[in-house]
C-alpha cells in the first residue's frame, strides 16, 4: 500500500507526484511516484526544496550534473583570487564582466568573442599587444557562495 509519508494518506493515480528521493540539486535522479501526494509535494517543495535545492546549486553547476527538469541556471559567487562576481554554470566560472589581469597578461571573459573584443580594447588602452593578451573563459580558484551547515533547511532535508 502505498501512503504518504506526510500525512498518512493513501496514494493512488490521480493524487500521486513525482518526488525526488535525492533532491535534484545533488543530481537527484533516483525519483519515485508513490511517496507524497501531489498536494503534500507541493507544500513540500514550497516549505523547504526550493531554499534547499538553492544551497547546493554552486556545487551543481560547477560538476554541470543533468537535471531531470529545470535548466542549469547559473548562480553568482565571489572568487576569492581575483575579488571578483562571477557566474558558475554549466561546469563553468566566468566574470560577470570581462576584466585584465597585468600579472598574467590575460583577460578573464565569459566566452572567447568577449575576450578577444575586450583584449582589443586593453591593448589600445594599455599600448599593448592585443596578440600577446591571453584570453581565459574559465576561471580556477577559490570561490564562495553563501552557504552554510547551520541552514535550517539543510538539516530538514
Amino acid at each position: 500500500m502505498n501512503i504518504c509519508y506526510l500525512t498518512g494518506e493513501k496514494i493512488n493515480e490521480s493524487n500521486k507526484s513525482l518526488e525526488h528521493i535525492i533532491p535534484n540539486a545533488l543530481g537527484g535522479v533516483l525519483t519515485h511516484r508513490y511517496v507524497l501526494t501531489h498536494d503534500s509535494n507541493q507544500k513540500l517543495n514550497i516549505d523547504i526544496d526550493e531554499e534547499f535545492n538553492s544551497i547546493f546549486e554552486s556545487a551543481h553547476q560547477r560538476l554541470a550534473l543533468k537535471k531531470d527538469r529545470g535548466k542549469l541556471g547559473g548562480i553568482k559567487a565571489f572568487h576569492r583570487d581575483f575579488g571578483k562576481d562571477i557566474i558558475v554554470r554549466n561546469g563553468k566560472c566566468y566574470p560577470i564582466e570581462p576584466f585584465f589581469d597585468s600579472k598574467t597578461n590575460a583577460v578573464y571573459a565569459k566566452d572567447n568573442k568577449t575576450g578577444v573584443n575586450f583584449s582589443k580594447y586593453i591593448a589600445k588602452k594599455e599600448n599593448l599587444d592585443a596578440g600577446l593578451i591571453k584570453v581565459v573563459t574559465d576561471m580556477t580558484g577559490q570561490f564562495e557562495v553563501k552557504f552554510g551547515f547551520d541552514n535550517s533547511l539543510f538539516k530538514k532535508d
